[in-house]
């Protein structure tokens, strides 16, 4: 969260108009009327470096990874050494603003496999502000053909939900 300096309310009003301004150039951002001008100040601050971060250069999630950095085809390897190999590229990539946020109870194997054929591969923005993180989710909002709805209580009550519905 970038540092907000220590000055009266009245003195964030033009800053904010002024980056709202700037933002509904681009589309629309809704700040509720009586929220804090500090508070108002700091996400329209935040929305603009997200917005420029995803105008700006581009690289793969493998890219932040070390060039050193052994990362084995999931074919072949034991669980233990998936297990182990995990855990090492998930500290590796949270070290580097990016975070793992796959279904709690996702087996290791699945999660490796993922992001070994699918995620490191999705391009992200080399400039990532402030005070944020890129997660991994692995949710396109298509439930039905998710790697993820064996393990997830909120796809599968989409699925029951949309079933009940036709």
């Amino acid at each position: 969260m970038p540092h907000t300096p220590d000055r009266p309310d009245a003195s964030f009003e033009l800053d904010n108009h002024l980056l709202q301004q700037t933002l509904s150039q681009e589309g629309f951002v809704y700040v509720e009327p009586n929220t804090d001008p500090k508070v108002t100040n700091t996400f329209l601050t935040q929305v603009l470096a997200f917005e420029a971060a995803a105008k700006g250069p581009h690289g793969s999630i493998a890219d932040r990874l070390p060039a050193d950095f052994d990362l084995p085809d999931p074919v072949g390897l034991l669980d233990q050494e998936i297990e182990i190999k995990l855990a090492e590229l998930v500290s590796l990539l949270s070290d580097r603003g990016v975070v793992v946020d796959l279904v709690g109870k996702l087996p290791d194997r699945l999660t490796y496999q993922y992001l070994f054929n699918e995620a490191l591969d999705e391009e992200i923005p080399l400039m990532v502000p402030e005070g944020t993180r890129y997660h991994i989710d692995g949710c396109d909002g298509c439930c039905e053909a998710c790697f993820q709805l064996p393990y997830c209580e909120v796809g599968q009550e989409n699925q029951r939900e949309w079933s009940e519905a036709v």
